[in-house]
Formats: structure tokens, sequence, C-alpha cells
């Protein structure tokens, strides 16, 4: 295989028979493309389905949420605008999409299905999550150098950085808590009173022996996961917190409020009824 790959990254068999290894063909920090090779025979021969547009980068992970929907990360060493690799026909076709306009370091991708995914990398602190099949991105609020996924099924998954977190899924109509890593103390508590009008109490606790200094995220959001409120985006030393969520300016319905640290993440329901 070595005349189509200097590194092969990942792998992924969709039978017995047919299968994707996705890598590179070069330096990575020079003159690399990622590639992605194919094979219908076990693995006895292989085919250069693709090649990236840029140099400088390779195909780190291949994740195939459904028999036809599939995704490869691509980590680019220098310069934006960063992609990623999309098959809507089951590997037959790829093409490149933008992940972002601005230097990232993507590494590991994973999808629970053909519309939501993550993407994180080699040092960064943010985690990118999308919900319509990439064709957006946005913080996902959790992670450090999250850059392994693997999904057990559509509604459970886990995610490896410098923390393991695990993922539950969630409706509108059957929501479960969302904890991300163990939680060595820490502790989102559910608001009250709920359902509020218009104001609620959340209050979240930071174990001592954290490390001092730690940034602390709460931020409220949407049923579409969308950010409606920020309420804590502060550096905090551990004890115990209250903060009060004035929804005065929002419609009723269902919201989610989300706490983020480095080694914690935690999300719970909360209902606004006018």
């Amino acid at each position: 295989m070595e005349q189509y790959a200097v590194d092969l990254m990942d792998i992924y068999f969709t039978s017995s028979d047919t299968g994707f290894i996705v890598g590179g063909n070069g330096n990575p920090n020079q003159n690399s493309n990622g590639i992605i090779l194919y094979t219908s025979d076990a693995g006895n021969t292989w085919a250069n389905v693709f090649t990236s547009s840029q140099l400088g980068e390779w195909c780190w992970k291949i994740s195939f949420p459904s028999k036809n929907v599939g995704y490869v990360s691509l980590q680019r060493n220098v310069g934006s605008p960063v992609n990623f690799i999309k098959t809507t026909d089951g590997g037959q076709t790829w093409f490149e999409k933008q992940f972002t306009n601005f230097a990232y370091y993507v590494q590991g991708m994973g999808f629970a299905n053909d519309t939501l995914g993550w993407a994180g990398g080699n040092s960064t602190y943010t985690t990118y999550e999308t919900t319509d099949g990439g064709e957006t991105w946005h913080d996902a609020g959790f992670g450090y150098r999250v850059n392994r996924f693997r999904m057990l099924n559509d509604s459970v998954g886990y995610a490896m950085g410098r923390t393991v977190y695990k993922f539950f899924s969630r409706t509108p109509t059957d929501i479960k808590t969302e904890v991300f890593g163990k939680s060595l103390g820490f502790e989102l508590k559910q608001n009250y009173p709920n359902p509020f009008n218009p104001t609620t109490v959340i209050e979240f606790s930071i174990p001592q022996g954290t490390e001092i200094n730690s940034l602390v995220l709460l931020k409220i959001y949407d049923v579409l996961g969308n950010e409606v409120k920020t309420l804590f985006d502060e550096v905090k030393e551990p004890g115990n917190y209250k903060v009060t969520f004035n929804a005065s300016n929002l419609p009723s319905g269902v919201y989610f409020y989300k706490l983020t640290t480095e080694n914690y993440s935690a999300t719970r329901k909360i209902m606004l009824v006018r």
C-alpha cells in the first residue's frame, strides 16, 4: 500500500469484504494530502478513491452513522480553511466541506446519526457539534483535546480526550440528564422552582481538590441546541455557588442549563411556563 499512503490512521469495514482506510500520502507538515483507500475484496487490493485538495493535511478518523452517510476528519497543521470529508452514497463518492475558516487541529470526528455529530482535536479546548450534517458547527461546551469518539448506538456514545465523556441522546419529549465525565464531587442541582416563571435558582458545586482558578461555564440552551444566555463564564475556586436565571425575555417552553469545566459537564432540563 506504500504507493498510496505513508501514514494510515483509521479503518472501517461496512461488510466482511468492503472497507475503507484513511491517512496521508506524505509528510503531514509539508507535502501530505489526506487520502481515502477502498477495498472490495477483504483487503487483498486497495484503490485510492479520494485525495484532499490541500497540502499539509491528512485524514484522521472515519465515521459511518448509517449505510450511506459517512464522515472523515481532516487534520490541517498549517493555515485555514479546515475541511472535513463526507459521503452520501456509501463511499462511492466523497466531497470536502468546510469545517472552520480558522486554524483548528481537528482529529477525531464521530456521529450519532446522519446529522448529529462532534469534532475535536489536539491542543484545543473546544469540541464542536453539528446538528445538520456538517452544514454548520457550534461550540459543544465540553472537552479538552477530544480526538476519539465511539458510538454504541444512536443514543449512547463515548468520547475521550483528557477526560472520558459519555453521551445520552435527548428529545424534546424524553429528556435525560447528560453527565460527561466522572463527577469527582462536582454537582449540578436541579433548579427550583421548576416549572418556573420568570425566575429560577440554579445551584452547583466545585469540589475541594479541584485545580484553583478553574474556568466555569454555565449556559442556557433551547430545545434546538441554540445558546440563549450565558450565566457564568468565569474563573471559580472550589465551593458552592448559586445563580438566579431570569427568563422574562424568553417564550414559554423547555430549556436546558449546562455546566462545563475542564473535567466535568452536566445538563439538566427546565420548564418555563407563562
